[in-house]
């Protein structure tokens, strides 16, 4: 057990697509985030202390016309690599259990 798994302030603790730069390199499971507060809320990161970074301008400006330049072949290839690579699948099913434990737990609580 790592301390990070129990102080998830500012984020969820998740499992991710790891591997080298590009789709076709990940070919591993690591441990990501899922930011509930800040300014990357809902987004996916690899540190918790990501979320509450500053934002750089440059490359949010740059991001924002790249999607919105082809936003439909964008969607298709996400979802090729959603339906389509065993390991996305994986990282599906694995979260999906997180999510169910979470549950169980909160109403354990109660």
């Amino acid at each position: 057990m790592k301390i990070v798994e129990f102080i998830t302030e500012g984020g969820k603790f998740i499992l991710g697509r790891a591997g080298k730069p590009g789709g076709s390199h990940k070919g591993k499971i690591s441990r990501k985030f899922r930011c509930t507060s800040g300014p990357r809320r809902g987004r996916i990161v690899a540190n918790i202390a990501t979320c509450h970074a500053p934002i750089k301008a440059s490359a949010k400006k740059t991001m924002t016309v790249t999607r919105a330049r082809r936003p439909a072949q964008t969607a298709f290839k996400s979802k090729m690599t959603k339906k389509g690579s065993g390991i996305s699948r994986a990282v599906s099913t694995y979260n999906k259990g997180l999510v169910r434990a979470r549950q169980v737990k909160k109403a354990k609580k109660k």
